[in-house]
């Protein structure tokens, strides 16, 4: 389905391709009202996005309810891109709660770029999953 000339939107196959290709995104969450945005390293397997935090702020806003999540492609020189937007629920994998998920999770080479333990895993279970590629005009 395309809107626009240069504007497509794109199928949730290849949405999902373009998720497990990438490993960097953007975490979208809601703190007091205001929009909190945070980078994460992520893994996108068995339909979820997965992705290892630390205590503090992005944790404890997880657990709060809905979040989205946002990766992208660029090509500025061809003027050309694409985004992939998850909207889902997202929650901590525990060993308590979900001992089998948390075995697959803890498997994945999923390795934060930031220093520390990241110790949490948390996953995000995409509701809605849009993504639309720009080409030059």
């Amino acid at each position: 389905m395309t809107s626009e000339p240069n504007l497509q939107h794109l199928d949730p196959g290849e949405c999902e391709s373009l998720l497990a290709a990438q490993e960097i995104g953007r975490l979208a969450l809601c703190n007091g009202g205001y929009p909190e945005i945070f980078p994460v390293n992520y893994a996108f397997a068995d339909g979820l996005v997965v992705f290892r935090t630390d205590p503090g702020l992005k944790l404890q806003l997880v657990e709060r309810g809905w979040v989205a999540f946002e990766v992208d492609g660029l090509d500025p020189a061809a003027r050309e891109g694409w985004s992939v937007v998850v909207r889902g629920p997202a929650h901590e994998i525990t060993a308590y709660d979900a001992p089998r998920l948390r075995e697959k999770v803890t498997g994945l080479a999923l390795y934060p770029w930031a220093e520390g333990p990241k110790d949490h895993w948390v996953a995000i279970t995409p509701s809605k999953v849009t993504g639309r590629r720009v080409r030059a005009g």
